[in-house]
């Protein structure tokens, strides 16, 4: 998001502002790839959002079994080494300096 909200100051910023077209733009130049369908079912839709694929990039999972809570943010026990690495580098910027 950083780097998104760097290009949309870049891009526009001022009194002009930007449409949500502009703003999709960006999100998918920022992410090297299209994100608009993404986009749309995260912020246009009621629709339910598979974390599965963008949890398992850092070697995380949601868990349910516990009654009282409907979610569990778990770091799988087989993680590949790739997967510590995103997640390392993900957590690195939470630390206290």
């Amino acid at each position: 998001m950083d780097d998104v909200i760097r290009l949309e100051y870049q891009r526009y910023s001022g009194a002009h502002g930007y449409t949500a077209e502009q703003f999709n733009k960006t999100v998918s130049d920022a992410a090297g790839v299209d994100v608009s369908g993404l986009l749309h079912k995260l912020i246009a839709t009621t629709e339910e959002v598979d974390y599965t694929e963008m949890l398992d990039w850092f070697g995380l999972r949601f868990m349910t079994g516990d009654a009282n809570k409907a979610w569990t943010l778990e770091v799988r026990t087989d993680a590949t080494a790739a997967q510590k690495d995103h997640f390392a580098a993900l957590m690195s910027h939470s630390k206290a300096k």
